[in-house]
């Protein structure tokens, strides 16, 4: 069986668009459930000696966390969209992707800040090494600390912005695929067979046909008592 050049591109587009949205999917999942074990492992330090995060900065961290959690629950939301392969969960799951690139894009930006900028208020330190400490050692380990933390999510977060971007233009052209194969499945074609109608004569014993009268131009089914009347009258 040969299969059509445009319906063989058509299929072809949809295999591989369903291929990448699977591995970016799967991506997801990894990279968030990864990145909130991560956010949740520097908050329990965040407050000690260790790291000495400002407190706009802990709670700024704990929105990106949260963020990066419910990331992972979206991919696995999007991993069961995928396997029904309906239209509607599939649409579903790019919103979900589209609002949760929104909120990534504002706790990324706020997180940055705040750990780019010092705080005005404490004299413009960035982190509160240096207040937590009298023992340089100490101070030395915490900056140290801080700005590998600091590297780390900056990294982190300007490329999982990327990453979702990515996924979320992916999933919109995914359920433009999806829709158009849906719509192309439930296109009427019309009957598989020809219909034919013929008129019918009444059969019924119980009607008789009369001629038309001279004044109508309908043709009339009267039932024998109202045909013997009519021999008389017009009726």
């Amino acid at each position: 069986m040969t299969i059509p050049t445009a319906n063989y591109t058509q299929l072809q587009s949809r295999v591989l668009i369903t291929h990448r949205i699977w591995e970016i999917t799967v991506f997801l999942i990894v990279t968030g459930g990864l990145l909130a074990a991560g956010g949740w492992y520097y908050l329990a330090y965040s407050d000690s000696d260790e790291l000495a995060l400002l407190p706009r900065q802990i709670n700024a961290l704990v929105i990106a966390t949260v963020i990066y959690t419910n990331l992972a629950a979206i991919g696995v939301f999007g991993v069961g969209s995928l396997y029904g392969g309906d239209g509607t969960i599939a649409g579903l799951y790019a919103v979900l992707l589209w609002n949760h690139f929104i909120l990534s894009l504002l706790s990324g930006a706020f997180l940055l800040w705040s750990l780019l900028n010092g705080d005005a208020d404490l004299g413009g330190i960035v982190n509160e090494c240096a207040t937590r400490s009298p023992e340089i050692l100490v101070q030395a380990v915490c900056a140290r600390n801080f700005a590998n933390f600091r590297s780390l999510t900056l990294g982190t977060t300007v490329g999982m912005m990327i990453v979702q971007l990515v996924a979320c233009i992916m999933a919109s052209h995914y359920v433009s695929v999806i829709s158009k194969t849906e719509d192309s499945d439930n296109t009427y074609t019309g009957p598989e067979t020809d219909v034919f109608w013929e008129p019918q004569t009444p059969q019924d014993e119980n009607v008789v046909v009369v001629d038309m009268q001279e004044d109508s131009d309908v043709d009339e089914y009267k039932t024998p008592r109202t045909a013997e009347f009519s021999r008389f009258a017009w009726v």
